[in-house]
């Protein structure tokens, strides 16, 4: 069965406002001891998802405003594909803030605030390793003295209670949250860091730990573009990455490796109209996304109607809940994989979370 969770609301009509930023580039190097700050949320004997963003929500809130690190860190020639290269360490936690749309009534925006660990499109932020009791995470971190989005790395040491100084990924030069990265982990601990865009004014990145377990050093996998980033690692089998693609809309793609090295070509999952946002989840082998799509001519302030698919062999097929094969990509409205007709009823549908409970 799937537990779902999503807001269908009354529609709102706002402005979108985007704004594009300088690219990408590198910070330079140094080392630190762990550190200690509280109070954590307690935690389960196996660490849930609610009680993970719980716990990114206790690290971020409780960072001061001057345990964070220097911005002065000299920017350096971005890495060729495949170099180690050891990260900074930052000197404690804050997460990026961020406003988007612009609104003439009493929210001034559509939604502002601190927002390391934005959005829900983006996923997952922290994953729980059970061999070394360490529950690893990524967040948009930024400087203490300008708000520019930093990719952070660190953990949660359940045996200690500590966590570590945060590992800088790279400085992604704008102040953009939807630019915050995404983390996995593959069966030999190795950490995956996605490293989103908003749009495509800016590269994506993929990155690898250089060794397991470790936050210490990566190394750049892949530079291409991609949008709210949502990599399942499948053991035994591989990636399958789904994200979106700005073509005509936001459409939603896939890829999938064996290793995370080696991509197959992105491949189209669906673009009606004016395109999508999803969540997906996974249980087992089988990979399940739910999605709303955005009309034209309005675009994603009204989104709209309830959308699932899933698949059971990375990505090579896609059926319906109940099993009906679903050709991809769709293109139509009229489709198997619509689950709810929200737009006859006048509603908007928010999508926060998919998960499987048998």
């Amino acid at each position: 069965m799937i537990t779902r969770l999503w807001e269908a609301a009354p529609r709102r009509r706002t402005p979108t406002k985007q704004t594009a930023s300088p690219p990408w580039t590198d910070t330079a190097t140094q080392r630190s001891k762990p550190v200690l700050i509280g109070p954590w949320p307690p935690h389960p004997a196996a660490p849930t998802r609610t009680w993970l963003a719980a716990l990114l929500t206790a690290f971020l809130a409780n960072a001061t405003p001057d345990a964070v690190c220097s911005a002065e860190a000299p920017p350096a020639a971005s890495p060729e594909p495949g170099t180690v290269r050891v990260c900074p360490k930052d000197d404690g936690y804050r997460g990026i803030w961020y406003s988007n749309q612009p609104q003439n009534d009493q929210y001034v925006y559509k939604y502002s605030g601190g927002l390391g660990t934005y959005c829900a499109k983006h996923r997952p932020f922290a994953v729980y390793a059970a061999k070394v009791q360490k529950t690893f995470f990524c967040y948009g971190g930024r400087p203490k003295d300008k708000n520019e989005l930093l990719h952070m790395v660190s953990y949660y040491d359940h045996r200690t209670g500590l966590v570590p100084r945060p590992s800088i990924l790279l400085n992604k030069r704008t102040s953009d949250a939807h630019d915050n990265p995404v983390i996995a982990l593959d069966e030999r601990g190795h950490i995956w860091i996605f490293s989103s865009s908003h749009g495509t004014a800016r590269p994506s990145y993929i990155s690898v730990s250089g060794k397991p377990y470790s936050i210490e050093a990566f190394r750049r996998v892949y530079v291409g573009n991609f949008s709210y980033p949502q990599p399942h690692w499948i053991p035994g089998h591989g990636f399958l990455f789904l994200h979106t693609r700005y073509k005509q809309g936001r459409r939603l793609f896939l890829m999938a490796s064996a290793d995370g090295i080696s991509w197959s070509r992105p491949r189209m999952l669906a673009h009606v109209q004016l395109g999508h946002y999803q969540i997906s989840g996974r249980c087992g082998t089988k990979v399940g996304t739910a999605f709303n799509f955005h009309p034209s001519p309005q675009g994603l302030n009204w989104r709209t109607n309830l959308y699932y698919l899933e698949t059971d062999d990375l990505g090579r097929t896609w059926k319906t809940a109940s099993g009906q094969p679903v050709p991809t990509p769709l293109t139509s409205l009229d489709t198997p994989a619509l689950v709810h007709d929200f737009r006859s009823e006048g509603l908007n549908v928010y999508l926060k979370d998919l998960a499987f409970d048998a």
